[in-house]
């Protein structure tokens, strides 16, 4: 082992880091834009649903 092995093995430390981060970030850039273009095709509908009523038609007295 002479110097230069020593040198190349620590070379650049941060941009290592920075690349790592870079990533991390770009991956979960592309996993959130994949969840809303998911959630926007996916439709939403209730598995059930009680008949609708308009509130504006029930009394007081109906509430039983």
């Amino acid at each position: 082992m002479d110097s230069y092995d020593a040198i190349d093995r620590h070379e650049q430390p941060m941009l290592r880091r920075l690349i790592r981060l870079g990533l991390f970030l770009l991956v979960q850039g592309i996993f959130v834009i994949l969840v809303g273009l998911v959630a926007l095709l996916v439709s939403f509908e209730p598995g059930w649903s009680a008949p609708s009523e308009q509130a504006s038609l029930l009394q007081p007295s109906d509430a039983r």
